[in-house]
C-alpha cells in the first residue's frame, strides 16, 4: 500500500511548494473504520468526494453514500474520475431499462424483486454482472430480496438510476475483491456459504450440512445459537480464503469463541494464537 501512495504522491505533490490538482473523487480499495474521532469510515466500492488534500496522506472527503464527512488514508483509495463514474454507471442501464418498463427512469423495491422473479434474463444479466454463477439468484432467494433494502428511496419508495447502478456497481467491486470463484468460474471452497456474510448482510445457505434451506442469522441472541463446547480439534487442515479466516491444521486444539447456526464459527487457534472464523465442519469436540 505504501507504494501506492507514493506514485500519487508523485502525481498530486510533486510541486508542494505550490498549487497541486485535487482529484474530484477517489473510489475505496479497502475497507476504513474509525480509530480516531474524525476518521472517515467506509467499505470496498465506495466513493469518496474530496474535499481537501495533504501531502502526509491523510485526506479530507465525503463518503458519497453514507454522507459522512472525515479524514481517510489516501493508500486505501484511487483516484476515479467523474467519466470513469457514468461509464461505470452505464454498465448497469440495460438492467435497469428491464425493470423500468414504463420508462420514468425509476423503480421500487417492489419491481425489482418482482422483476428478478418473473425475468430469467434479468436474472442472468445481474448474475453476469456482478460476476456470480448462474443460478444464484434462485438459489439464494431470500438474499436478494434482502439487498435492495440497502438501496436509498426518495419518500415514494422510487429508486433512481443513480442510486441503482450505484449500488451495483460496489457490490460488484467487493464481490471481486473477496476472490470468491475459482477458475472455472464456480464459488471456492466455502464461499456460496458465506457469499452473504461478505454481500449480502447476514443470509447463509446450509451446504455444508448438504440442505438447501436459507435462513437468517442476522440478530440472533445466544440462545438461538448451537451451544457452545468450549474447545474442538481440527480434523481436517484448514487454509485462510479471506482475510478473518482461521488457519489451522489437522489436531489443533482451537477455542471456541462464538458459535453461528450458519455452520461458520470464531475461534483462536492455541497453537498459533490466531483468532478467526472457520467452518465448524472441519473441527470436532473430541
Amino acid at each position: 500500500m505504501a507504494g501506492s501512495q507514493s506514485t500519487l504522491e508523485e502525481v498530486f505533490f510533486k510541486d508542494a511548494g505550490g498549487s497541486f490538482p485535487t482529484p474530484d473523487f477517489m473510489e475505496a480499495k479497502f475497507r476504513h473504520d474509525v480509530e480516531l474521532e474524525g476518521d472517515l469510515q467506509f467499505s470496498v466500492g465506495d466513493r469518496i468526494r474530496v474535499i481537501d488534500v495533504d501531502p502526509s496522506g491523510w485526506w479530507h472527503g465525503q463518503n458519497t453514500r453514507t454522507g459522512m464527512v472525515g479524514e481517510f488514508p489516501l493508500n486505501f483509495t484511487a483516484e476515479i474520475t467523474r467519466k470513469e463514474i457514468s461509464q461505470q454507471r452505464e454498465t448497469w442501464r440495460d438492467i435497469f431499462d428491464t425493470i423500468d418498463e414504463n420508462g420514468s427512469g425509476w423503480v421500487t423495491r417492489g419491481e425489482i424483486a418482482k422483476a428478478l422473479r418473473t425475468k430469467s434474463e434479468g436474472r442472468r444479466l445481474l448474475e453476469s454482472r456482478l460476476g456470480l454463477p448462474e443460478n444464484t439468484v434462485e438459489n439464494m432467494p431470500r438474499c436478494f430480496d434482502r439487498v435492495f433494502q440497502d438501496m436509498n428511496a426518495d419518500h415514494y419508495g422510487r429508486i433512481s438510476f443513480v442510486e441503482f447502478s450505484d449500488y451495483f456497481q460496489r457490490r460488484f467491486i467487493q464481490v471481486k475483491s473477496r476472490d470468491i470463484l475459482d477458475a472455472n468460474g464456480e464459488f471456492r471452497k466455502g464461499k456460496r456459504y458465506r457469499l452473504s456474510r461478505i454481500f449480502f448482510d447476514g443470509e447463509d445457505i446450509d451446504e455444508y450440512m448438504g440442505k438447501s434451506k436459507v435462513h437468517s442469522t442476522v440478530g440472533l441472541d445466544a440462545e438461538d445459537r448451537p451451544p457452545n463446547p468450549g474447545f474442538v480439534f481440527g480434523v481436517h487442515d484448514h487454509e485462510a480464503e479471506m482475510d478473518d479466516d482461521l488457519v489451522f491444521l489437522q489436531g489443533d486444539r482451537i477455542r471456541v469463541i462464538q458459535t453461528d447456526r450458519s455452520g461458520w464459527w470464531k475461534g483462536q487457534n492455541l497453537r498459533t494464537g490466531a483468532t478467526g472464523e472457520f467452518p465448524y465442519n472441519f473441527t470436532s469436540p473430541t
